[in-house]
């Protein structure tokens, strides 16, 4: 479940380090200390002269690749072997950037899911890589794209795994990159990573932060339920706005004309909450199909991660 992490371990036992890694380079800093750099198989790793930063994914670190599913276990296996293999105890390093992730075999193509996913509170919605999405504030990002595609891009395509083949794969990646220690009232370590507890809250965190976003739905048109012209107007708005592409599409030209100075915010926000009053009517929408497919595979993935 976990995937890129940034470890920080402060330590006076750096001399040997370097020898340890893969092609090792010596740079002074600005502030004419120096530090070595190089790799321990996929980790980046930063050697000082009193401390130490390892950073990359833990799971390509203990499998090969992130399209498996990393356990609380393997997590605790995969410090331990960063530790052995630096001789030094990573368990007790600080966290700076931990990512938790999934990935998701879909019906269909994954940008119709991506196509569906609307805004959330306390994010900003924009392009990931020009094919997904990222949602993203001061303190965390979420990221939702195609794994397989992007696995193609880097031209990786002998990473993908036999039971991903051929698949239409979302990855869903919840990324916790800065400000840890006040998210989380207390410092983390790397041993927290694979505390039960501190887990089991995490990843509940995860799917919770999914279920927030709002999701497009299926209009259907029920003329038993108007009631006057009223109703009639919004669900011609609504088959309008369908057309458009959803009330996404109409943000962002609100959004870019707010930009342009063509539009101030109190008539932006005017505008975006009416359009929000109308289509989270629910007697206009029935829930759709593949939002209903993917909501059940993170539920799904949410128990299985935890009970493993």
């Amino acid at each position: 479940m976990y995937d890129t992490v940034k470890l920080w371990l402060a330590t006076n036992e750096t001399d040997k380090i370097p020898d340890l890694l893969k092609e090792p380079k010596k740079e002074i800093m600005h502030t004419g200390e120096y530090r070595h750099y190089g790799n321990l198989e996929n980790l980046r790793i930063g050697v000082y002269q009193d401390s130490l930063k390892a950073e990359g994914s833990l799971n390509k670190f203990i499998h090969g690749n992130n399209l498996v599913r990393l356990t609380r276990k393997d997590t605790e296996q995969a410090i331990e072997k960063l530790s052995d293999s630096l001789r030094l105890p990573f368990h007790q390093a600080k966290v700076y950037r931990f990512d938790l992730a999934d990935n998701f075999i879909l019906k269909r193509p994954v940008s119709e899911y991506l196509s569906l996913l609307g805004e959330t509170r306390y994010f900003i919605r924009s392009t990931y890589k020009k094919q997904g999405l990222n949602y993203s504030n001061c303190r965390r990002s979420m990221i939702f794209y195609d794994k397989i595609k992007e696995l193609k891009n880097k031209r990786q395509a002998e990473n993908i795994t036999e039971d991903f083949q051929g698949r239409n794969v979302l990855r869903y990646e919840l990324r916790y990159t800065k400000r840890l220690k006040s998210q989380f009232q207390n410092e983390i370590k790397a041993y927290h990573l694979f505390d039960e507890n501190f887990y089991i809250r995490v990843i509940n965190q995860w799917a919770k932060e999914y279920f927030r976003i709002n999701k497009q739905k299926k209009l259907k048109m029920d003329t038993i339920k108007m009631q006057g012209v009223k109703d009639l107007n919004d669900q011609m708005f609504l088959y309008a706005l369908e057309s458009m592409g959803g009330e996404q599409v109409l943000f962002e030209i609100f959004e870019s004309e707010r930009a342009s100075g063509n539009l101030d915010r109190f008539k932006h926000k005017r505008f975006k909450d009416r359009i929000k009053r109308i289509v989270n009517n629910p007697k206009y929408f029935e829930p759709n199909d593949s939002i209903l497919e993917l909501d059940q595979k993170i539920s799904d993935s949410q128990l299985n991660i935890i009970a493993n």
